[in-house]
């Protein structure tokens, strides 16, 4: 009998203990807190140490740029002058000699003789060019040229101022005209110790075979003193040779 007691009460204390189980295992949420009170407090993870931060390093300070020079402007360089042609010389259409005397201008003649006014001296065409070039005259060739003793303006003289030998003939020019320049009708230019005087004729030319104007002319003598202006006006007369060119 007592061996059989045991036995049902062995039973009975494993079917309560299933029993048990099983309730704990179907209480839902307080289950979870039974199984923890069970097992013991969840021991807390120690937490990670802080890593020390690497300290910023100090920026190197900037370095201030030098202040690069204004470059002083280049000054632009002046052009260089064009050199003036030199001027090319003058051909004189005829040569002679004259007198300069203190209120008349006298022409020598081939023989050396200055004649006074109303005589003629000589002179020889050099080129055939200006007013010359359609008269027939040739280089070479002479002619007869009337002594002045005008003053400036208009000319008074009885007869042809200029007369040629052999070609052109029958061409008279008469003079009108003695321009005013510096100094009576002279202009002069002085370099060194040499002065160049110039004076000026003004006229028509005749054609004698017809008795018609058939131009004018301007003519420039042309002739120098070994001195000074002051000198020449003061060594009066002198004899000269003298150019004549178109004016």
């Amino acid at each position: 009998m007592r061996n059989t007691f045991v036995y049902k009460y062995s039973i009975l204390r494993a079917v309560g203990a299933t029993a048990a189980a099983l309730l704990v295992c179907s209480c839902g949420a307080n289950s979870s807190t039974a199984a923890v009170a069970a097992v013991g407090p969840t021991r807390t993870a120690a937490p990670a140490p802080t890593a020390t931060p690497v300290p910023t390093a100090t920026p190197v300070p900037t370095a201030t740029p030098v202040a690069t020079a204004t470059p002083v402007p280049t000054g632009t360089p002046s052009p260089t002058a064009t050199p003036s042609p030199t001027a090319t010389p003058v051909p004189p259409l005829m040569s002679g000699n004259l007198q300069v005397g203190s209120n008349y201008i006298d022409f020598g003649t081939t023989g050396g003789i200055y004649e006074p006014a109303p005589g003629y001296g000589n002179f020889t065409i050099d080129v055939t060019s200006g007013e010359f070039a359609t008269l027939g005259v040739t280089s070479g060739e002479g002619g007869q040229i009337q002594s002045l003793n005008e003053g400036t303006g208009t000319v008074t003289l009885p007869s042809a101022f200029i007369t040629f030998n052999s070609g052109g003939s029958q061409y008279q020019l008469w003079a009108t005209t003695i321009p005013a320049g510096m100094a009576g009708p002279f202009n002069y230019v002085q370099s060194g110790n040499t002065t160049t005087f110039t004076f000026q004729v003004e006229g028509y030319i005749e054609n004698t075979n017809t008795s018609t104007n058939v131009g004018n002319f301007d003519l420039t003598f042309t002739f120098t003193y070994p001195g000074t202006p002051t000198q020449a006006f003061n060594n009066l007369p002198y004899n000269t040779p003298y150019t004549v060119t178109n004016s």
